[in-house]
């Protein structure tokens, strides 16, 4: 019997002791490794703990407090842009909005947060040997970055590390996979056509009122001015109109 053969034994036997039926046991495994990565803790540590102790470990890792990220991890967030219709928050790569079902344009790739792979080229005919080579592969790329080139960027961080190891060995690119953090300008919702229409009128109509106006205003100001040389024996009634 194989040592991995012995341990899934044991730790059946121990399950059947506990009275977990099997299905509850695997959940309450897989549930507690992911509850423990989002808590800034090991995933695959956790989920030892838990084929041992099932239910027990999940209560321990939630009554821990949260650890802080660190490193690169620290920068990763979620590249979210406001849907121009709705505003409700969407993926920068998103072409449809799930709220009210806008289609929308993605933002650029090279304008993106995100996981890349990237390979840093030592000399200019390097960069562009990778460059041309990266080109002739159908994957997302980033080039205009030099001495760096990127492939990606993707959501997940397995995504990129599975990008990187298919470079390494079948095209002889290696590099690191890193968050590549991008600071775009504030995304400005853009207003439905009927609004715009409505705010042109409003606009001119504000503009006709405000020259109607001064062609009764301003000889009456003038009038009262006239009249009444200073402010103090202005009576109250015409104030506003000078």
């Amino acid at each position: 019997m194989s040592p991995v053969s012995g341990v899934i034994t044991q730790i059946s036997k121990q399950v059947s002791s506990m009275g977990v039926p099997l299905p509850l046991w695997l959940i309450l495994t897989v549930v507690t490794a992911y509850v423990a990565s989002t808590r800034g803790r090991s995933g695959p540590r956790w989920f030892a703990i838990g084929l041992f102790l099932p239910g027990v470990a999940l209560i321990a890792v939630l009554l821990m407090p949260r650890l802080a990220k660190t490193g690169v991890d620290a920068l990763v967030h979620e590249d979210l842009r406001p849907c121009p219709a709705c505003t409700q928050a969407i993926k920068a790569a998103a072409s449809r909005c799930k709220r009210c079902g806008a289609e929308v344009e993605p933002i650029a790739l090279r304008n993106r947060s995100g996981w890349v792979a990237r390979i840093t080229a030592h000399t200019d005919e390097e960069f562009e040997r990778m460059a041309a080579q990266m080109t002739l592969i159908d994957i997302p790329t980033i080039l205009d970055e030099a001495p760096h080139v990127f492939a990606g960027p993707f959501e997940e961080k397995a995504e990129a590390q599975n990008m990187l190891k298919y470079l390494k060995s079948d095209h002889d690119l290696d590099g690191l996979v890193t968050w590549r953090s991008v600071t775009r300008q504030q995304d400005t919702p853009i207003i439905a056509p009927g609004l715009s229409a409505y705010f042109a009128y409003m606009e001119t109509a504000t503009r006709l009122a405000k020259q109607e106006k001064q062609t009764w205003v301003q000889p009456l100001r003038q009038a009262i001015i006239g009249h009444y040389p200073t402010s103090r024996s202005w009576p109250s009634a015409v104030a506003p109109f000078v």
